[in-house]
């Protein structure tokens, strides 16, 4: 049926995505995404719970949302809710596209946010929790809360960055 209400099309809301055990293709260069986005612009997350499967974190390519030429709005836009992010290599991982708006998550992962060439991108409002374990931690580990490449015009405030589990000196 036809709907008049255009805004209700582009959202994933209250979803929890789980990744078996077998869902990394093998290699260390391969990464996959939970929810894969090519062309796709402004689609609204709010209440998600992405859960990747425990995995040896060096073996974990897992990226909760990939986008590619695409823009996301990830979060408490108008209090509707935040996002849970879990146990994976990246929460968001976005290359190309425009004003991606990340607000008020939850993040709990190796790294937080990679964002390359957009613009006029919002991250305001978060909890990155990154996860170094000591058993695979080393000190070409990469680990980042925000990662921003060949960005312009973009707000980054009150977020909050820490660790767990580390048991390393960072320098």
């Amino acid at each position: 049926p036809n709907s008049t209400n255009v805004a209700n099309l582009t959202t994933i809301n209250s979803c929890e995505f789980r990744r078996s055990s077998n869902f990394n293709i093998p290699g260390p260069s391969v990464k996959r995404g939970m929810v894969n986005l090519h062309g796709v612009k402004d689609i609204k997350f709010y209440l998600n719970h992405f859960l990747p499967s425990r995995r040896p974190l060096d073996e974990d390519t897992t990226i909760c949302i990939r986008g590619i030429n695409s823009s996301v709005i990830v979060g408490d836009m108008q209090n509707s809710g935040g996002n849970i992010f879990d146990s994976a290599f990246y929460a968001i991982h976005m290359v190309g596209g425009y004003k991606n708006i990340i607000d008020d998550n939850w993040i709990f992962t190796r790294n937080g946010i990679y964002i390359s060439n957009s613009n006029y991108n919002r991250i305001t409002n978060n909890k990155f929790r990154l996860d170094f374990v000591s058993n695979y931690f080393n000190s070409n580990s990469l680990r980042t809360g925000i990662y921003m490449n060949e960005c312009n015009n973009f707000k980054i405030e009150k977020n909050e960055i820490s660790t767990v589990n580390l048991n390393q000196n960072i320098s």
